[in-house]
């Protein structure tokens, strides 16, 4: 028999982090920020129940969840994996183009509108 290694609960803070919170959910920034927007647009009927300290925002644990319907398990979040992660990496041909995207046109460049 394997002896199981002992666990140890979750010990998880009362007030997290708009971004802790999403990183429960398993979303990305935007998606917890409408979350939130949408519970203070709504005046608390919808979206995710969030707080104002201060100037800052943060998600009582025991509404959050409440809203989820299930216990908070594992702390801190897992961050994703990196190998699932699709990382976009823009491809630069023309080494001219990566340095400035603004250039001014030449007077051969340039479209003409009147000949003189």
């Amino acid at each position: 028999m394997d002896a199981e290694a002992p666990t140890m609960p979750a010990v998880v803070p009362d007030l997290l982090t708009v971004m802790e919170a999403a990183g429960v959910l398993r979303v990305g920034r935007t998606t917890a920020y409408d979350l939130v927007g949408k519970y203070f647009a709504t005046d608390g009927t919808d979206g995710m129940r969030c707080l104002r300290v201060g100037g800052q925002l943060r998600v009582p644990r025991k509404l959050f969840e409440k809203w989820l319907g299930c216990r908070i398990t594992v702390w801190p979040p897992q961050a994703p994996d990196v190998d699932d992660v699709a990382i976009a990496v823009p491809v630069v041909t023309d080494p001219a183009a990566a340095t400035s995207r603004r250039r001014s046109k030449s007077a051969a460049q340039s479209p003409r509108l009147f000949s003189v």
